[in-house]
């Protein structure tokens, strides 16, 4: 009798110290993701900052890992530490390692459609090499139960891979029917990079607008996507219809693409169109201010303030302008998208 309660008192204790693990692991990776919530609302020029708080979270990562490894998660049945474990390798970009655990998993329990569709998102992110194993997951997983998330995950993950491949309708429907599920930021950033590549420019800015605050956290993965949209409506050699409001669009999406010559031409071009856009003069001004071409971004301001007078912070911006001491930019500005030159 007392080695019975002993060995039950024993397995207790070492499941309660396996769940306080799994709990502080968690709290590290939480912990982690508002490190890089940190980071992401700083500007680029607080170099020593970003750098030391990327060291920061690449610490809290790996203590995590270690947490989990130090009590052999993978041999528990503990579900909520498995899958915090393989969230961690995903954070590292240790997807081949995630799909030899998932591939293992899988094969107790061949039914969960979950991990099927985890299977399938790290296969994509091992490559190009990897898509149709990918594509293969997806298929088995349409076949099981799945959940809410894993569901739109998939169809997401559908939608890139239809984009990897340039099938531009295959891809729509596939984030289309993401995002009858529920809200999912990507796939409305990826159906925006759709209508880029269709000349669909303020259709375009419009999607991207409309998720407001929660599209700074994808900064870099938009920059990427609007990026491909361009050179993809490019190389078709699509028109842009030249009216103001769609040449403004496509102004903002060269600039979320990080084209900024491109960016500030185009503006120039639509507001040649229609010199009455005061937010326009903003935008144009905004840039101009940002990469130092002071005099420029003045002009734009004062122009703005012209046709909206009620700009208590426009207008504030013109005064510390004309107090600053001018300077001249070392790149010279471009007349014309690079998008309309010859050469």
């Amino acid at each position: 009798m007392f080695v019975f309660v002993m060995s039950s008192y024993l397995h207790c204790s070492k499941n309660i110290d396996m769940a306080t693990t799994i709990t502080l692991a968690k709290n590290k990776v939480n912990e982690y993701y508002q490190v890089q919530k940190q980071i992401e609302s700083l500007p680029p020029s607080s170099t020593q900052q970003i750098q030391e708080l990327n060291i920061k979270s690449r610490s809290l990562i790996n203590d995590a890992q270690i947490m989990l490894e130090q009590i052999n998660i993978l041999q528990s049945n503990l579900q909520e530490g498995i899958e915090l474990y393989l969230e961690i390798l995903e954070i590292q970009g240790n997807h081949d390692l995630v799909v030899d655990i998932l591939r293992e998993i899988i094969r107790r329990e061949p039914g969960n459609g979950d991990y099927w569709v985890r299977l399938g998102f790290n296969n994509m992110k091992k490559g190009r090499d990897w898509i149709e194993d990918a594509f293969r997951c997806f298929e088995k997983a349409v076949k099981l139960k799945v959940t809410e998330k894993g569901t739109i995950t998939m169809w997401r993950s559908l939608g890139d891979i239809y984009w990897e491949l340039r099938q531009i309708e295959p891809a729509r429907e596939s984030y289309q029917k993401a995002l009858e599920i529920g809200k999912d930021i990507w796939s409305k950033v990826a159906l925006a990079g759709i209508d880029v590549v269709e000349g669909n420019m303020k259709d375009a800015e419009g999607k991207l607008v409309s998720i407001g605050k929660d599209l700074q956290e994808y900064d870099a993965p938009v920059r990427l996507r609007m990026r491909e949209a361009l050179c993809m409506f490019e190389e078709q050699k699509k028109n842009i219809d030249e009216n103001p409001e769609e040449m403004m669009s496509y102004s903002h999406i060269l600039y979320r693409a990080g084209r900024v010559e491109d960016a500030i031409a185009t503006a120039n071009q639509a507001l040649f169109l229609s010199n009455q856009n005061w937010e326009g003069w903003n935008f144009l001004g905004s840039i101009y201010l940002q990469f130092g071409y002071l005099k420029d971004a003045e002009r734009a301001f004062l122009e703005s303030v012209k046709i909206n007078t009620d700009q208590p912070n426009v207008k504030k911006i013109i005064q510390e302008l004309s107090k600053s001491e001018r300077v001249t930019p070392q790149v010279p500005k471009s007349n014309q998208p690079l998008i309309f030159r010859n050469n």
